[in-house]
């Protein structure tokens, strides 16, 4: 499989609100494996909290440079469990041996697994 460094896959990893009222907004975190990914017990659930949480404002430092927002946020099963992934020009870094993800605003994703096949 080839790597498109415009068309990256990234999971969401977990979500927090900014607690300085000084720069008000949500830090998002992305991971490049779907089992370090948030998971919900139910696909409606998932789908709920992905149009009230993802809903097109994240943006991210590209690869290309410049910025961009990612916009599309889709639910997917993994391991009995439901996650949510989107595609975008994510710049890679290795990730932590522990499996967190890097922060948004860092713009970077940790980098995946090279592909066995």
């Amino acid at each position: 499989m080839v790597d498109d460094p415009m068309n990256r896959k990234a999971y969401i990893n977990r979500w927090e609100r900014r607690t300085d009222p000084e720069n008000p907004g949500m830090d998002y975190w992305f991971c490049s494996k779907p089992d370090h990914a948030a998971y919900w017990p139910s696909r409606e659930i998932a789908e709920r909290d992905c149009r009230a949480t993802f809903n097109g404002q994240i943006t991210i430092p590209s690869v290309a440079g410049g910025r961009h927002t990612i916009d599309t946020f889709e639910v997917e099963e993994f391991d009995g469990k439901f996650i949510v992934s989107c595609h975008g020009p994510f710049i890679y870094q290795p990730s932590p041996a522990d499996g967190t993800a890097c922060p948004l605003d860092s713009g970077t994703l940790g980098a995946p697994e090279p592909n066995s096949d």
